[in-house]
């Protein structure tokens, strides 16, 4: 049977980190890069490829190894964290135009957001206040964008697109001030800033009983300490397009509890905070997906019309 392109570049793979012959492989679920369980004949690893897209030049390598280390900081200071495997003191191996990194397959499994108790939150936010408290000076640039939107535009070019079109056109100016106050208020964010995972989704921490393992830091950098705790908290709390309050003040009061006081005023965090999606939007609208774009927009204008709810949570804590 003739091998397909990644099947060799996975024997090849196994080959150089000696993990024994390549019996089977499957995809794993990942949003940018391939991620493959490989069995071989002297275990179960999982192997992650970077495509040229992901890992395009020299600085963007760089970056990726300045990820690592930030993993490897946290494994040092009892946070776990998924780590990759080294060989003469090198992750990362370039193999038939793509980037491979390789690490030990783990038992624990991912759980469903919908899924988490208030020990799971609890524990989580315990979790993250302790990477915030951690010092470690890091070379990334941070994690804050300004993020340019013209709605205008936007809905001059959906017009052919009837229902999107109509709910842009009610709530183009609630979007419109979500945008410039986030814009704004990111301003203030950048004066405080910690290293973060930067992606504290369900889908990046696998779980032995109630201990969690963090893994994916394609994305963790340099990041406000309240922006992060605020944004953690929304992932955790929506569960079918729908913000489950209850969860959202577990995370905040269990994260404040262990963090301390928060510097920034809340109100500025609450907007701050939705950058990264901000910067989704503005990916997903240069895509011309205009079924991804209104479900984004509902998304956003649901958040904005939640922010004063979320801001009486926050009062009630502290």
């Amino acid at each position: 049977m003739k091998l397909t392109k990644i099947q060799k570049n996975l024997i090849k793979v196994c080959n150089l980190f000696n993990l024994g012959e390549l019996e089977s492989f499957e995809k794993e679920l990942s949003h940018q890069n391939n991620v493959y369980k490989v069995v071989t004949t002297k275990g179960t690893f999982i192997i992650k490829e970077f495509t040229k897209d992901a890992i395009s030049n020299y600085y963007y390598l760089n970056k990726r190894k300045k990820q690592i280390q930030i993993a490897e900081k946290l494994n040092r200071n009892k946070i776990n964290c998924l780590i990759p495997k080294k060989l003469h003191k090198r992750s990362f191996f370039f193999i038939n135009k793509n980037y491979y990194l390789v690490y030990n397959y783990s038992e624990s499994k991912v759980i469903n957001q919908e899924d988490f108790t208030n020990d799971h939150l609890k524990v989580l936010a315990e979790t993250l206040s302790s990477i915030h408290k951690l010092d470690m000076k890091v070379d990334i640039p941070c994690f804050y964008k300004k993020v340019t939107i013209n709605t205008k535009e936007l809905l001059r070019v959906g017009k052919k697109h009837q229902e999107f079109y109509n709910y842009l056109k009610e709530n183009k100016e609630k979007l419109d001030e979500l945008i410039d106050r986030s814009n704004k208020d990111i301003k203030t964010m950048k004066k405080n800033l910690c290293i973060s995972h930067n992606d504290y989704k369900a889908l990046n921490i696998l779980w032995n009983g109630l201990t969690p393992t963090l893994i994916d830091f394609d994305a963790s950098g340099l990041s406000n300490p309240s922006c992060c705790m605020a944004e953690a908290a929304l992932n955790f709390a929506l569960t079918n397009n729908e913000y489950n309050f209850d969860k959202y003040k577990v995370f905040i009061e269990s994260y404040i509890k262990h963090y301390g006081p928060l510097l920034e005023h809340y109100r500025d965090v609450l907007y701050a905070c939705i950058n990264g999606k901000l910067q989704w939007f503005s990916y997903i609208i240069s895509k011309n997906n205009f079924n991804h774009i209104l479900g984004m927009t509902k998304e956003l204008i649901h958040y904005y019309d939640n922010i004063e709810k979320f801001y009486e949570i926050y009062k009630s804590i502290v």
